[in-house]
């Protein structure tokens, strides 16, 4: 039935399905009631650890407290987080604490779906255990809940126990010997390397092929600029005698062997610049004084050019090998590092804050789930009203009869009760 959109249309609605609001309102906020009641109190315990870094060498020269790891901040802790949350190190601390005691009945619960264990690190992983850390720190927390305070309590210490055993052997395992022998296998395999590029550049007379390119190309750029300054000379020269002449022709006759030796220089000198123009204009024909050195240049170029490629793999092999030397050096002195820190019974974990039983159950934020219940219950209430109301073929008010037919309505009567 039509519903008028008003204060009035809405507050009528309201007050003819008023009972199933109440009905409605009611049933949600006394299951509501009853969930808070019957929640149950979680304990949580409480511990930390510190992950301490590889610290450089500094006794060695080069070597500084600044320098970078091995391996970062974030990829270090996050490391020993995976571990203290993997399947197998969760395993042996439940069967050290019991999995009945950690979750009471759950062998019942499973009815052989799945193993109990599965289970309790299934229920641990989603919600029961918490390992966070602070990006400014190496500091790693670690938070357990459980029914029992001290349930949660044993289980924090012992996982955290396990761990510090767990991430000993790991670091502890016997790389060093592995590590000792790829050294010296991507030691040789760098020598070598080393010794054939030499050979290549003693045999082929190469020294720095790219340098020698440049050296090259800058002198046949020389050689150019010396044949441009050759034909200005020239040029200027003939100037000059001409210049010369044309002082001697104003004194002397033409017949006079001053200036028949006169245009004998300018000849000579003529030709002296068409000689440099062709040097210059064709440095690397035959014929020119330039062309011999010219010649040897382009020869050289191109010598280098022809062994460009095998040199620049050469020298990527040298360089490839010097890298995984340093890299396998590198983790060899990790390793070694590691190895010292377990025959003097150091580790890399210290417990910064040891889990102790909890004395006060987690806040349940009952005022929060009760403000949801009532929200719950007037937003269900509400809606059950509205569709009762849509579904009510019955007219309540002379507005759904004119939005029924069309037509307006003229007067109404209230009820009256004849005796």
């Amino acid at each position: 039935m039509y519903i008028e959109p008003s204060l009035r249309g809405l507050l009528t609605v309201f007050y003819r399905r008023k009972a199933k609001f109440n009905a409605v309102f009611a049933f949600v906020f006394f299951a509501g009631a009853v969930y808070l009641y019957g929640m149950t109190r979680v304990y949580v315990a409480h511990g930390s650890f510190l992950v301490k870094a590889s610290q450089p060498d500094t006794g060695k020269e080069g070597a500084s407290a600044d320098d970078s790891s091995a391996v970062g901040h974030t990829e270090l802790v996050q490391s020993n987080i995976k571990i203290l949350l993997s399947d197998d190190l969760l395993g042996a601390v439940i069967k050290k604490v019991g999995v009945e005691r950690l979750y009471p009945g759950i062998t019942k619960a499973v009815a052989g779906a799945d193993s109990p264990e599965h289970e309790a690190i299934v229920r641990l992983q989603g919600n029961d255990l918490l390992a966070t850390n602070d990006a400014e720190s190496n500091i790693v927390e670690v938070s357990v809940r459980n029914k029992d305070p001290q349930v949660a309590r044993d289980f924090a210490e012992g996982l955290i126990d396990t761990f510090i055993i767990r991430q000993t052997e790991i670091y502890s395992a016997p790389h060093s010997d592995f590590l000792t022998q790829q050294i010296t296998d991507a030691q040789q395999k760098m020598e070598a390397a080393q010794k054939k590029f030499e050979a290549f550049k003693r045999d082929n007379g190469i020294a720095n092929l790219d340098q020698e390119v440049t050296g090259l190309l800058t002198e046949k750029s020389a050689l150019s600029g010396f044949s441009l300054q050759a034909v200005t000379a020239a040029q200027q020269n003939v100037s000059k005698l001409e210049s010369d002449m044309a002082a001697a022709t104003a004194t002397y006759r033409p017949e006079s062997p001053i200036i028949k030796r006169l245009n004998d220089s300018i000849n000579v000198a003529k030709q002296e610049v068409l000689k440099r123009q062709q040097d210059l204009n064709a440095s690397g024909n035959n014929g020119s004084e330039l062309s011999p050195k010219v010649s040897t240049i382009d020869e050289r170029l191109a010598y280098l050019e022809a062994h460009r490629g095998e040199y620049t793999q050469l020298e990527q092999n040298v360089q490839m090998s010097q890298d995984e030397y340093k890299s396998y050096r590198q983790q060899g002195e990790e390793a070694r590092g590691h190895e010292l820190l377990n025959q003097q019974g150091i580790t890399r974990i210290s417990v910064v804050d040891k889990p102790v039983v909890p004395m006060k159950p987690e806040p349940l934020k009952r005022k929060m789930l009760l403000i949801a219940i009532l929200l719950t219950g007037l937003l269900l209430g509400l809606g059950i009203v509205i569709l009762s109301e849509l579904l009510d073929e019955s007219i309540a008010y002379p507005e759904q009869i004119a939005a029924d037919v069309g037509l307006p309505v003229l007067a109404s009567f209230g009820r009256t009760q004849i005796s």
